[in-house]
């Protein structure tokens, strides 16, 4: 079982998707699989998400914003340890071992 929230990614190149797969705390795992269109939308989504999370108050541009949002981007990965291994769980009690396709998300800050 993780200890640790983790993520894996994989490119399936046949199916043109990704796949991520998610390891949390409590044990449970959980695959999504993601079209390139998806995936393309959800990467943009993020970083709007992101730009909206930066105090309006503390910074004057918009180009301030977005550079902003890629320094918190850049720390995060920093504290992020790639040595270990994905660990994988057992599945996820209501959505089982199957991968699932995500065909909508909504994301907000």
């Amino acid at each position: 079982m993780a200890k640790d929230l983790q993520f894996a990614v994989a490119y399936l190149t046949v199916e043109e998707r990704l796949r991520i797969s998610g390891s949390f705390p409590d044990g449970a795992e959980v695959t999504l699989m993601l079209t390139r269109p998806l995936a393309r939308n959800l990467l943009g989504s993020v970083g709007q998400v992101a730009e909206m999370m930066v105090p309006a108050e503390k910074v004057a541009t918009r180009q301030a914003k977005k550079a902003v949002a890629s320094f918190k981007r850049e720390a995060a990965i920093q504290q992020a340890d790639f040595s270990k291994k994905f660990e994988g769980g057992e599945p996820h009690p209501e959505l089982g071992a199957e991968a699932q396709l995500v065909t909508e998300f909504q994301i907000s800050p």
